[in-house]
């Protein structure tokens, strides 16, 4: 059996250099040998995104995002980061003007919303509870993620679509949430919402099941 020496790249993307030009001028012949990648630069988009969902999903532990570091669209970092099954920690550089990160999860810079939590990451005893300054989960935030439960704040009040898909974890919901609430660990949206008190924070809901 063959192994693969796993190793740690930091690589700066410009508007002409690609992700996968940027590995190649790192000396990187395998994208599947990474196992920390620190990107910097000036922007990720699509390209990049699928580069890494095609080569180094199975085998990118660390992600690491720099101090300039843009996202064309915050939503397919989600999208890109919930097939990286091994991924367990991101990091981001203080100065990032967009994205923060805290114990190894990604938010937006207020961090009022949750971008991503690395589908191989484990939590506190194999759980994790969302920080009460969160507003929103993003899209696939938590897609096939491996916690064993969930604890959702009473500030959350948007959960954008396929959270808990192809995962089990258990929801538990705080009582003062507003919208949402926990029945034998799955998620729910309650029956009486005030969308009008919703509203008022900014959040435009659309009752729909939140499975």
């Amino acid at each position: 059996m063959i192994m693969t020496t796993k190793i740690d790249v930091k690589v700066c993307l410009t508007t002409k250099i690609r992700l996968e030009q940027a590995l190649k001028e790192a000396g990187v012949e395998d994208a599947a040998s990474v196992r920390k990648l620190t990107i910097d630069g000036t922007f990720m988009n699509n390209t990049d995104f699928e580069f890494i969902r095609q080569y180094m999903s199975d085998t990118l532990q660390e992600v690491e995002l720099g101090a300039n570091i843009k996202f064309g669209y915050v939503c397919l970092i989600g999208y890109t980061f919930d097939f990286c099954n091994a991924l367990n920690n991101i990091i981001v550089h203080q100065d990032n003007p967009d994205l923060a990160g805290e114990n190894g999860v990604l938010f937006n810079k207020k961090k009022t919303k949750l971008i991503c939590y690395p589908k191989g990451r484990k939590g506190d005893g194999e759980g994790y509870v969302i920080p009460n300054s969160v507003v929103i989960v993003g899209i696939n935030a938590f897609y096939g993620c491996s916690l064993t439960s969930i604890c959702i704040p009473a500030s959350v009040l948007k959960i954008q679509v396929d959270n808990f898909k192809d995962c089990t974890t258990y929801v538990t919901v705080h009582p003062d949430n507003p919208v949402y609430e926990s029945i034998d660990g799955k998620l729910k949206m309650r029956e009486n919402i005030n969308m009008e008190e919703v509203a008022k924070s900014g959040i435009v809901l659309k009752r729909k099941n939140t499975e």
